[in-house]
This record gives C-alpha cells, structure tokens and sequence, in this order.
C-alpha cells in the first residue's frame, strides 16, 4: 500500500492545437486547454505534486521541435508508462510496489466517449478520419486495484459527445500489483455529463479558459472549502451544484448553457486543505434576498472576483471571504457589504 511520506504524482495535459482534425483536413483548435493545464500544474506543484506537464508548446520545459503536430499520442502515453516501469523496478528490488499516496490525471483538449464507460483525449496528429487518442479513464481503472497509488483523482475537460466506431488506447498488459484489501479511492470529474460538449470562454481578463477547469481551480483554491478548511469530493459536488455557468461550446461558434460537470467515480477524497489568512473567515452565509437561481457576481473592494455563480435555496451563498468592502451585483441590482474583524458568519442583505 501507498504511503503519505511519498511524494504524489501528477500527470498534467493540455492539447491546444489539432491542425487536421477539422473537416478536410483543417485545423480545429481550442485556446484554453494551454493556459489551463499550466495554471492546473502551478496548483499541483503547490499542493506537494511531483508534475508531469505536456502541452502543445512542449513536454515539460522543453519545446517541440514541430511545434504544429505535437503531443502525440505517445507523448501523452509516456509518463504512464513510466509509472510502470518504476513499479516494476521497485518489484525487481523486493521493495513494495507504492509510488505514492495519490495520482492525479487533468487532461484539456478535444474528446470523446469510446464507450458507455471511458472517455478518451484526443491528441494532436488527429484528422478527422483517424483520431488519435489516450482512454485516460481505462488507466484509471488498470491502477485502481493496484498498490501504486491509495487515490486516484482524474479531472477531464473535454467533450463526452459519444462515438462508438472509433477506438482509443487502452494500458496493455495484465495488472501484476492486486491490492490486498479494497480498491483505491477514486474520483474522476467529467466537464460535462455522458454526451454533452464542454464548453470554453474568456474569463475577466479576456484569457480564454476552459469554464470547467476554471471554476475547478476556483473551487481547489478555497471557494468549495467546507466549515473545516476542506476542500473534499462532497464539497466540491455542493460548489458545482451551486454554479451557474454558460459559455461558448468548445465545438461550435454558438452560446448555450454550459451542463454541470459529471462525477463518473466519487470516493470521499481530501483534495486541498486551505489555511485561512489573518482576518478571513472560516466561511460565509450570504442571505441575498433575491431568488434562487439568480446569476450574481461578488466583487471585493471593486476589483477581485471572489464568486460568479447562482443563488442557492432562499437566495443564500456561501464563501470563504477576507475582511473587506464587498459588492454584491446581479443584473441592475447591486448592495454592498463589509466584512470586518467582528463580523458574523451570517450576512443579510
């Protein structure tokens, strides 16, 4: 069994560009998963992850050298190979086969569902008669009753429209390291559920962003944090309950709601533990008088966006927030309120 003085490990994706995937051999790329991957490995590195990151630009710090058709499929495969080539090396050693306590897999970019099951990435030498691509979900499940890892957390955001007729690659080879009791903890989060497009747009500075992702590391950094600290799989199913999101669909060039992301594996994980700065409050109730499901927008001191969501029942939010002068916006409607060092943890407006 995996043990926490090991270091976790992350693999981290981000495709950008397919330069033949459209029809006719056309380009079809996306802007966000490039920005969104290395935002995803800044948050890993920080929380302890030893990260792998593989992107349009290059693997890691080093570039392509053709730049245009770069990762491949077997760049993607690379560093999930390794992990079991290192797991073999620890069994030729007579050591435990324990790699670390958790693997995460984020992958951005271009989708689709092989099966009813999987949903697979596809890489950048695609075209649209013959896709490329990794069944991240497949190696979900080949390390999940192995003793590599206790906890495998695996973010997708990309499409899950389904496509039975194409094929994607699986881990080859039988499982060799059976867990003696249980399978791994699991949790593994579409962008969008079964059949459904995932959706990007601009954020508030005009970045292009994948909305799920975006609001993913929302949530890591404190916004789906419980009254513990806690950022757990049961909090961030209640943040993304409570977002209200739309966007512009990866796909195509028309505007429609973006549908809540999926929780294919939800296993009660602890994925970040948030220590609260001087004056911050463990978490707020906003009472907001206005009905559920309203879109709003929470503002500090005129500038930071510190929540962009909906209402939930009776009109109530709740967020972590720090002392400060805060302005509450939905549509022509705006109030504002502070937060100060004797403020209670209900606020109503």
């Amino acid at each position: 069994m995996a043990t926490a003085a090991l270091a976790d490990r992350a693999i981290v994706v981000g495709v950008g560009r397919y330069p033949t995937l459209g029809p006719k051999s056309t380009p079809r790329d996306l802007k966000g998963p490039q920005v969104d991957a290395g935002e995803m490995a800044d948050w890993l590195h920080r929380n302890g992850a030893h990260v792998t990151k593989i992107t349009s630009s290059g693997d890691g710090d080093q570039q392509w050298d053709v730049e245009d058709l770069r990762p491949e499929f077997s760049d993607v495969e690379r560093p999930l190979n390794k992990l079991v080539r290192d797991a073999e090396a620890l069994r030729d050693e007579g050591r435990p086969v324990a790699l670390g306590r958790r693997l995460t897999i984020y992958m951005a970019g271009h989708g689709f569902a092989p099966s009813h099951k999987h949903l697979a990435l596809i890489t950048a030498e695609a075209s649209s008669g013959l896709t490329f691509s990794l069944q991240a979900t497949a190696w979900v499940d080949w390390f999940s009753d192995q003793t590599h890892f206790d906890e495998i957390v695996c973010w997708m955001d990309c499409c899950t429209i389904a496509d039975f007729a194409q094929t994607s690659r699986v881990p080859i080879g039988a499982p060799r390291h059976r867990r003696a009791h249980g399978m791994a903890k699991l949790l593994t989060i579409y962008a969008a559920p079964p059949d459904q497009f995932a959706y990007e747009r601009p954020d508030e500075n005009g970045v292009v962003r994948g909305v799920f992702t975006r609001e993913l590391l929302k949530a890591l950094n404190g916004a789906a944090a419980d009254e513990d600290g806690q950022v757990t799989t049961s909090s961030l199913k209640s943040y993304f309950q409570g977002s209200g999101l739309t966007g512009t669909a990866a796909s195509t060039e028309s505007s429609a709601e973006r549908p809540k992301p999926y929780f294919r594996d939800d296993d009660e994980i602890v994925l970040a533990e948030i220590v609260l700065a001087e004056g911050e409050l463990d978490r707020i109730s906003i009472h907001s008088g206005l009905p559920e499901g309203t879109a709003m927008k929470i503002q500090r001191d005129g500038k930071a966006t510190v929540f962009d969501g909906i209402a939930g029942p009776d009109g109530v939010i709740q967020i972590p927030l720090t002392t400060g002068i805060y302005a509450l916006r939905a549509g022509p409607v705006t109030k504002l309120f502070e937060i100060g060092a004797g403020s209670t943890s209900d606020v109503r407006l």
